[in-house]
């Protein structure tokens, strides 16, 4: 809850109204799945960018399996 914590030393009259009114825990809900959303869509485009997909996280996983097997046998 940085948010939160945020509010009260910076924004203390803002988060005193939320407090009074039993509107913060809805104001820090909200924030939070903004903050969600926000992060899944930088998190998709940066994947579509660098050519990040399922199937290569997949090859790569098979890869490191594959080495690390080689390395028990010696």
């Amino acid at each position: 809850m940085l948010r939160k914590e945020y509010l009260k030393k910076h924004k203390s009259g803002m988060y005193s109204y939320l407090l009074l009114t039993g509107k913060l825990d809805s104001y820090l809900a909200d924030l939070n799945e903004q903050a969600q959303e926000r992060y899944e869509l930088i998190e998709a485009q940066m994947r579509s960018v660098e050519g990040v997909t399922e199937a290569l996280k997949a090859r790569i996983l098979r890869r490191k399996i594959r080495i690390s097997q080689q390395l028990l046998l010696c």
